[in-house]
């Protein structure tokens, strides 16, 4: 991972932390959608810009002051924008990058929509029970609903999953907070390179 700092902004270094309460807001371009919903999975403001041209995507990361997350070099090194290069393939790998950054830790917390980054907020099972069927609504008792799409999540079995995913990001954390200075494959992983 590579942070691009914007115009004008000393260079961020690997040390810069977001201050509790004050977690970095995100736009992940078109190449990062998969990366975007696991970052709303894990509670944080991830936006999408799914198919907008780059001037469009660096002119709403500046205006909504998010940081853009983009596999696209010359777009990450565009002027008054805070950009991170996103390197990997790999999602554990590129959630990593991204949290170490802003020492910030992987968890599933249901908080944010995976659709459309709104604010999901706890319903009863009778509310739920309005749109899922007697099946899903008689095995849990946590629901919840997205307030801008008002699409209804529970804890299913696939949170098994989701938390396996969390724990290799936060495993591969860890590893690194033994090796500080290095990224991954052992490489120094300094701005503008």
């Amino acid at each position: 991972m590579i942070l691009i700092p914007a115009h004008g902004i000393s260079r961020w270094s690997m040390s810069t932390r977001a201050e509790p309460g004050c977690e970095p807001r995100f736009l992940a371009d078109r190449m990062l959608g998969r990366l975007a919903r696991w970052l709303r999975i894990m509670g944080f403001d991830a936006a999408y810009a799914s198919d907008v041209h780059d001037s469009e995507i660096a002119a709403r990361a500046e205006k909504e002051s998010r940081v853009l997350l983009t596999r696209d070099r010359e777009l990450s090194m565009r002027r008054n924008i805070s950009a991170i290069y996103v390197e990997s393939d790999i999602l554990e790998e590129q959630l990593a990058d991204v949290l170490a950054h802003f020492g910030l830790k992987a968890h599933a917390e249901p908080v944010r929509c995976t659709e459309c980054n709104g604010i999901l907020t706890a319903v009863s099972a009778a509310e739920a029970s309005a749109v899922l069927c007697y099946e899903i609504v008689s095995r849990f008792q946590l629901f919840y609903r997205c307030s801008a799409c008002h699409k209804i999540y529970w804890r299913g079995s696939h949170w098994l999953r989701i938390n396996d995913t969390v724990d290799r990001v936060n495993s591969l954390l860890a590893s690194r907070e033994h090796h500080p200075k290095s990224g991954r494959n052992g490489k120094v992983d300094e701005p503008g390179n």
